[in-house]
Protein backbone atom coordinates (compact mmCIF):
# COMPACT_ATOMS: atom_id res chain seq x y z
CA UNK A 1 0.00 0.00 0.00
CA UNK A 2 2.94 2.55 1.03
CA UNK A 3 4.42 1.73 -2.37
CA UNK A 4 1.68 2.96 -4.57
CA UNK A 5 2.13 6.07 -3.23
CA UNK A 6 5.37 6.68 -4.52
CA UNK A 7 4.59 5.17 -8.16
CA UNK A 8 4.26 7.92 -10.41
CA UNK A 9 0.74 8.83 -11.71
CA UNK A 10 -0.44 9.13 -14.56
CA UNK A 11 -1.93 12.65 -15.86
CA UNK A 12 -5.33 12.30 -15.79
CA UNK A 13 -5.17 10.68 -12.05
CA UNK A 14 -2.74 14.13 -11.46
CA UNK A 15 -5.39 16.39 -13.11
CA UNK A 16 -8.53 14.77 -11.65
CA UNK A 17 -6.74 14.76 -8.07
CA UNK A 18 -5.97 18.54 -8.24
CA UNK A 19 -9.75 19.26 -9.36
CA UNK A 20 -11.21 17.86 -6.19
CA UNK A 21 -8.65 19.29 -3.95
CA UNK A 22 -9.34 22.65 -5.81
CA UNK A 23 -12.56 24.79 -4.22
CA UNK A 24 -15.46 25.11 -6.25
CA UNK A 25 -17.68 28.25 -5.93
CA UNK A 26 -21.15 27.20 -7.33
CA UNK A 27 -22.62 29.66 -5.15
CA UNK A 28 -26.31 30.23 -3.86
CA UNK A 29 -27.18 33.52 -5.25
CA UNK A 30 -30.10 35.89 -3.83
CA UNK A 31 -30.52 38.78 -7.16
CA UNK A 32 -32.69 41.85 -5.94
CA UNK A 33 -33.79 43.29 -8.55
CA UNK A 34 -35.94 47.18 -8.80
CA UNK A 35 -37.88 46.19 -12.27
CA UNK A 36 -40.58 43.34 -11.87
CA UNK A 37 -40.02 42.00 -15.06
CA UNK A 38 -37.17 43.45 -17.07
CA UNK A 39 -34.01 42.51 -14.68
CA UNK A 40 -35.23 39.04 -13.57
CA UNK A 41 -36.26 38.03 -17.07
CA UNK A 42 -32.66 39.18 -18.12
CA UNK A 43 -31.19 36.57 -14.90
CA UNK A 44 -33.33 33.65 -15.35
CA UNK A 45 -31.30 33.01 -18.38
CA UNK A 46 -28.21 32.56 -15.61
CA UNK A 47 -30.35 30.25 -13.77
CA UNK A 48 -31.44 28.28 -16.48
CA UNK A 49 -28.00 27.99 -17.75
CA UNK A 50 -27.38 26.45 -14.38
CA UNK A 51 -30.20 24.20 -15.06
CA UNK A 52 -28.64 22.66 -17.97
CA UNK A 53 -25.17 22.63 -17.31
CA UNK A 54 -26.28 20.78 -14.08
CA UNK A 55 -28.43 18.35 -16.25
CA UNK A 56 -25.57 17.58 -18.55
CA UNK A 57 -22.84 17.02 -15.92
CA UNK A 58 -25.69 14.81 -14.16
CA UNK A 59 -25.63 12.46 -16.99
CA UNK A 60 -22.02 12.81 -18.06
CA UNK A 61 -19.37 10.08 -17.20
CA UNK A 62 -16.58 11.84 -16.27
CA UNK A 63 -16.50 12.12 -12.44
CA UNK A 64 -16.83 15.44 -10.83
CA UNK A 65 -15.30 17.13 -8.29
CA UNK A 66 -18.24 18.72 -6.48
CA UNK A 67 -21.65 17.42 -5.74
CA UNK A 68 -23.88 18.41 -9.12
CA UNK A 69 -27.37 18.22 -7.09
CA UNK A 70 -26.24 21.68 -5.95
CA UNK A 71 -25.59 23.36 -9.09
CA UNK A 72 -28.26 25.70 -9.69
CA UNK A 73 -30.18 25.40 -6.29
CA UNK A 74 -30.62 28.52 -4.06
CA UNK A 75 -30.27 30.95 -7.23
CA UNK A 76 -33.13 33.20 -5.96
CA UNK A 77 -34.20 35.83 -8.03
CA UNK A 78 -37.03 38.94 -6.97
CA UNK A 79 -38.13 41.93 -9.23
CA UNK A 80 -39.56 43.85 -6.91
CA UNK A 81 -40.84 47.70 -8.28
CA UNK A 82 -39.05 49.76 -5.32
CA UNK A 83 -36.97 52.17 -5.54
CA UNK A 84 -33.46 52.17 -4.51
CA UNK A 85 -33.64 52.94 -0.60
CA UNK A 86 -36.37 50.91 -0.22
CA UNK A 87 -35.33 48.26 -2.30
CA UNK A 88 -31.73 48.34 -0.06
CA UNK A 89 -34.10 47.70 2.45
CA UNK A 90 -35.67 44.86 1.41
CA UNK A 91 -32.38 43.30 -0.11
CA UNK A 92 -31.51 43.19 3.69
CA UNK A 93 -34.64 41.63 4.86
CA UNK A 94 -34.62 39.07 2.46
CA UNK A 95 -31.65 37.55 2.87
CA UNK A 96 -31.81 38.01 7.08
CA UNK A 97 -34.71 36.28 6.66
CA UNK A 98 -33.76 33.26 4.71
CA UNK A 99 -33.04 29.80 5.86
CA UNK A 100 -29.97 29.61 3.45
CA UNK A 101 -26.77 31.26 3.57
CA UNK A 102 -26.19 32.83 0.47
CA UNK A 103 -22.38 32.99 -1.35
CA UNK A 104 -23.45 36.71 -2.91
CA UNK A 105 -26.60 38.89 -2.20
CA UNK A 106 -27.16 41.41 -5.35
CA UNK A 107 -29.20 44.49 -5.33
CA UNK A 108 -30.20 45.74 -9.01
CA UNK A 109 -31.35 49.16 -9.48
CA UNK A 110 -31.05 52.29 -11.94
CA UNK A 111 -30.38 55.88 -11.74
CA UNK A 112 -33.95 56.59 -12.48
CA UNK A 113 -34.87 60.16 -11.61
CA UNK A 114 -34.23 59.92 -7.64
CA UNK A 115 -32.09 62.08 -6.05
CA UNK A 116 -28.52 61.39 -6.07
CA UNK A 117 -28.05 61.54 -2.42
CA UNK A 118 -30.47 58.47 -2.31
CA UNK A 119 -28.64 56.81 -4.69
CA UNK A 120 -25.23 57.30 -3.59
CA UNK A 121 -26.37 56.38 -0.15
CA UNK A 122 -27.81 53.25 -1.24
CA UNK A 123 -24.45 52.24 -2.88
CA UNK A 124 -22.24 53.09 0.07
CA UNK A 125 -25.11 51.34 2.46
CA UNK A 126 -25.21 47.78 0.37
CA UNK A 127 -21.30 48.19 0.49
CA UNK A 128 -21.23 48.15 4.43
CA UNK A 129 -24.10 44.94 4.56
CA UNK A 130 -21.90 43.26 2.27
CA UNK A 131 -24.53 43.26 -0.93
CA UNK A 132 -23.37 43.81 -4.05
CA UNK A 133 -24.74 46.58 -6.27
CA UNK A 134 -25.51 46.57 -10.27
CA UNK A 135 -26.56 49.99 -11.42
CA UNK A 136 -27.41 51.79 -14.22
CA UNK A 137 -28.02 55.13 -15.91
CA UNK A 138 -30.05 55.79 -16.10
CA UNK A 139 -32.05 52.41 -17.02
CA UNK A 140 -31.68 48.82 -17.10
CA UNK A 141 -31.73 48.56 -20.59
CA UNK A 142 -28.02 50.31 -20.86
CA UNK A 143 -26.64 46.34 -20.14
CA UNK A 144 -28.48 45.30 -23.17
CA UNK A 145 -26.67 48.07 -25.15
CA UNK A 146 -23.48 47.23 -23.50
CA UNK A 147 -23.13 43.66 -25.16
CA UNK A 148 -22.90 45.33 -28.69
CA UNK A 149 -20.64 48.52 -27.77
CA UNK A 150 -18.93 50.17 -24.97
CA UNK A 151 -20.64 53.73 -24.15
CA UNK A 152 -19.37 56.40 -21.99
CA UNK A 153 -21.26 58.87 -22.50
CA UNK A 154 -24.93 59.20 -21.08
CA UNK A 155 -27.69 58.08 -23.12
CA UNK A 156 -30.95 59.16 -22.57
CA UNK A 157 -33.50 56.12 -21.64
CA UNK A 158 -35.72 57.81 -24.65
CA UNK A 159 -32.81 56.32 -26.86
CA UNK A 160 -32.39 53.31 -25.66
CA UNK A 161 -35.55 51.63 -27.22
CA UNK A 162 -34.13 53.14 -31.24
CA UNK A 163 -30.78 52.09 -30.41
CA UNK A 164 -31.65 48.37 -29.36
CA UNK A 165 -34.40 48.13 -32.26
CA UNK A 166 -31.47 48.83 -34.72
CA UNK A 167 -29.35 46.38 -32.97
CA UNK A 168 -31.86 43.45 -32.47
CA UNK A 169 -33.09 43.73 -35.92
CA UNK A 170 -36.68 43.53 -34.62
CA UNK A 171 -38.34 46.14 -32.17
CA UNK A 172 -37.20 46.31 -28.88
CA UNK A 173 -40.01 44.86 -26.49
CA UNK A 174 -39.24 46.05 -22.51
CA UNK A 175 -40.24 42.61 -20.18
CA UNK A 176 -39.04 40.42 -22.99
CA UNK A 177 -38.94 37.03 -21.57
CA UNK A 178 -36.22 36.29 -24.55
CA UNK A 179 -34.17 39.28 -24.38
CA UNK A 180 -30.92 37.31 -23.42
CA UNK A 181 -31.60 34.83 -26.30
CA UNK A 182 -31.98 38.04 -28.68
CA UNK A 183 -28.79 38.94 -27.55
CA UNK A 184 -26.95 36.83 -28.51
CA UNK A 185 -28.82 35.54 -31.92
CA UNK A 186 -27.99 39.34 -33.41
CA UNK A 187 -24.62 39.80 -32.19
CA UNK A 188 -24.91 40.30 -28.61
CA UNK A 189 -21.44 39.67 -26.39
CA UNK A 190 -21.68 40.42 -23.03
CA UNK A 191 -18.16 39.48 -22.64
CA UNK A 192 -16.53 41.22 -25.38
CA UNK A 193 -18.78 43.92 -26.81
CA UNK A 194 -18.77 44.38 -30.34
CA UNK A 195 -17.78 40.97 -31.34
CA UNK A 196 -20.14 38.27 -32.34
CA UNK A 197 -20.49 35.26 -30.60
Amino acid sequence: MARDKLLPKNKKQKRLEKAKKRPVVLGKYLIVCEGEKTEPNYFKWYKEELNRLKNALAHSKTPQCFDVKELGDDFVIDGTGRNTKSLLEYTIEQRNRATVDYDQVWCVFDRDSFPAQDFNEAIFSAAKQNIKVARSNEAFELWYLLHYHYYDTGISRKQYQKMLTALLNKPYQKNSETMYEDLQKSGGNQKEPGRSG
